[in-house]
């Protein structure tokens, strides 16, 4: 089941609109939308890694050698990693992150994707202006991740905390909050996991 959350966009998320650099290209025409510098003029035309491989525990070292094809100027994973690419991430290395969540995480619904982010700073803050305005609440563990915090305080965001214990959030607390709020939350940020300091 597709779920729409447009109804809980934020304005400036409402305000954004599909990228001119989507524009189609006639079929022989070139686009000069996206400033695509040409592929020969990046001189790095393979890279080789040295590595611990996780099956001996990390204790011996591998070779990775990765060699875009020759006389196919503008193919390979080299070529794509230099280039500027999709917001989602180069296509070779989302197809790795797809086959790991299926393997690993086996998530029971099939309308599923996934973002690449830089990191959970960027995750959150994409989340905060995408459904939040300024003055808006959210509520959030009384211990949180800093960078959370770090990141309401220029949107203007207003954090409501929670009290928590090694076993989650304190319901009779969440109660009295959402019954004394004069307006709703948009969403609560919790730390479901390997949360520091309650967990050790």
């Amino acid at each position: 089941m597709t779920i729409d959350y447009t109804e809980f966009f934020s304005t400036e998320a409402k305000l954004r609109k599909a990228s001119v650099m989507k524009m189609p290209v006639q079929e022989d025409g070139i686009s000069l939308f996206t400033g695509l510098p040409h592929p020969d003029c990046f001189p790095i035309k393979g890279l080789s890694i040295d590595y611990l491989t996780p099956d001996s525990k990390f204790t011996k070292q591998s070779t990775l050698s990765i060699k875009d094809p020759e006389g196919q100027s503008g193919q390979g994973n080299v070529y794509e990693a230099l280039q500027y690419m999709n917001s989602q991430g180069t296509s070779f290395f989302r197809k790795w992150c797809k086959q790991h969540i299926i393997d690993f995480h086996e998530p029971n619904y099939n309308n599923w994707d996934f973002l690449v982010e830089a990191g959970a700073t960027q995750s959150t803050d994409a989340i905060l202006r995408t459904f939040c305005d300024p003055g808006d609440l959210v509520l959030t563990d009384n211990f949180t991740y800093p960078c959370f915090v770090e990141s309401c305080k220029p949107l203007r965001v207003e954090i409501v905390p929670v009290d928590v214990d090694s076993d989650g959030i304190d319901p009779k607390q969440m109660d009295e909050i959402l019954s004394e709020l004069t307006k709703k939350p948009k969403f609560y940020y919790a730390v479901p996991v390997g949360h520091n300091p309650l967990v050790a």
